[in-house]
C-alpha cells in the first residue's frame, strides 16, 4: 500500500545569538553576521513536520492528528516560542543555535513519541523569513531544501515558497491591467511585476489558509486564575475589500479567563489570521471577538482596533490625518462598566 504524508506548520519566534566564545567579536562578526549580536537577536521561525504511514483500513487515518499536534506543542512549539534558544531551551544545550542544529535538535524531539502514534517522522522543516530552510530527513541527512534563486541582486538570497498556479493565474490577469491602464508590461521594470503582485497577493491574503481556532487550542491550559489577560498594541495590516488597498494600526485585546487560558503569542497569531484576507475593519473586529470567545469561553472579551484606511487617504476624500476606531465587547465587559473602564484605561496609558 502506498504511504501517505500529512505536513503539520506552526509558527513560533525566538531570540539566540551565534559566537564562539574563544573567537573573538570581530570573527563571530565576520562569520555569523547580525546573528552574533551580543545583545541577542530573534527570529520569527516557521517549522514543518511531515509524518508518514499507511492508512487504516478501518479508519482510514494515518494517525490521529491531535496526538501529533498535541507531540509537536509540548515537546517544541511551548519550550521554544518567545524563549531564548541558547539559555531556555534545554534540547538546545551545548548546540550552537543556527538553524541546522535546531533542524536536528527537533527531529530528536520528535521521532520516538510520534513512532509510538504507529506512523513515523519523514521530515522536519525549519525556516526563517530570507534564510535557507532546512530539512533533516529520514535517513539522518541534513539536506538544503530552500527555493532559492541564484542571483543575489537584491542584496539576499530569496526564497520563494508560493503555488505556482495561483501565481501564473493571478500573474495573468495583472499583465491585462498593466495593458488596460496604459502601461508596457515588457518594459524593464514591469517585466516581473505581475509575479511579484501575484505573490504579495497571496502573502497578503493568506489568512484564509489558517484556522484562528486551532491556533488559540493549539496552546489551551487550565489555570486559575480569573483577572484580565491584555495584550495590547499588535500590529494590524489587512486589505480593505471595497478598494483592495490596505488599512492598518493597533489592534488591543483583553479577556477574562474561566479556568482556561491561551499562550499570550495566539493571540496576536489570531490577529493576523483574520486580518490577512480582504476584510473591513468593523468586521475584523468582530470576528477577533467571537473567536476569543467561542473557543476560550472566558467570563468576557474585549477588542478594540485603530487603524488608518488608505482608500480614505490617498484617494477619494484623501484625509490622511484620519483613524478609524472600532470596538467590540462580550460577557463581564458589556454587563460591569468598571471592568469596561479599566480596560480601556489600560490601553490608554504609557505603561512600558
Amino acid at each position: 500500500m502506498p504511504l501517505v504524508h500529512i505536513t503539520r506548520r506552526e509558527r513560533f519566534s525566538a531570540a539566540h545569538k551565534l559566537a564562539r566564545p574563544e573567537w573573538s567579536v570581530e570573527q563571530n562578526m565576520a562569520t555569523f553576521g547580525k546573528c552574533s549580536n551580543p545583545n541577542w537577536h530573534g527570529h520569527n521561525y516557521e517549522l514543518w513536520v511531515t509524518v508518514k504511514g499507511e492508512p487504516s483500513p478501518e479508519t482510514g487515518f494515518v494517525v490521529d492528528l491531535s496526538m501529533v499536534s498535541r507531540i509537536i506543542n509540548e515537546r517544541v512549539i511551548h519550550k521554544l516560542d518567545h524563549k531564548n534558544i541558547d539559555l531556555d531551551v534545554d534540547f538546545m544545550k551545548g548546540r550552537l543555535s543556527s538553524t541546522e542544529n535546531l533542524a536536528i535538535a527537533i527531529w530528536e524531539q520528535l521521532a520516538e513519541p510520534i513512532a509510538a502514534l504507529g506512523c513515523s517522522l519523514h521530515c522536519i522543516k525549519v525556516q526563517r523569513p530570507r534564510t535557507t530552510a532546512w530539512n533533516i530527513m529520514a535517513n539522518g541527512k541534513v539536506k538544503n531544501k530552500s527555493y532559492k534563486r541564484k542571483d543575489v541582486s537584491e542584496g539576499y538570497e530569496r526564497i520563494d515558497t508560493f503555488d505556482a498556479k495561483g501565481i501564473a493565474r493571478i500573474g495573468g490577469h495583472y499583465t491585462d491591467i498593466l495593458k488596460a491602464i496604459g502601461e508596457d508590461p515588457n518594459r524593464e521594470g514591469l517585466k516581473r511585476t505581475p509575479e511579484r503582485v501575484a505573490k504579495a497577493m497571496q502573502f497578503l491574503t493568506h489568512g484564509y489558509d489558517l484556522d484562528p481556532a486551532a491556533i488559540l487550542k493549539s496552546a489551551m491550559f487550565k489555570e486559575e486564575y480569573s483577572q484580565m489577560v491584555l495584550v495590547k498594541d499588535i500590529e494590524v495590516y489587512s486589505m480593505c475589500e471595497h478598494h483592495m488597498l490596505p488599512f492598518f494600526g493597533k489592534a488591543h485585546i483583553a479577556y477574562i479567563p474561566n479556568g482556561c487560558i491561551t499562550g499570550l503569542s495566539k493571540i496576536p497569531r489570531v490577529v493576523d489570521a483574520f486580518a490577512r484576507r480582504l476584510q473591513v475593519q468593523e468586521r475584523l473586529t468582530n470576528e477577533i471577538r467571537d473567536c476569543l470567545h467561542d473557543t476560550l469561553k472566558p467570563l468576557g472579551v474585549a477588542v478594540v482596533m485603530e487603524c488608518a484606511h488608505l482608500c480614505m487617504q490617498m484617494r477619494g476624500i484623501q484625509k490622511q490625518n484620519s483613524v478609524t476606531t472600532t470596538s467590540a465587547f462580550t460577557g463581564i465587559f458589556l454587563d460591569d462598566p468598571r471592568t469596561r473602564e479599566e480596560f480601556i484605561k489600560l490601553i490608554s496609558a504609557k505603561l512600558h
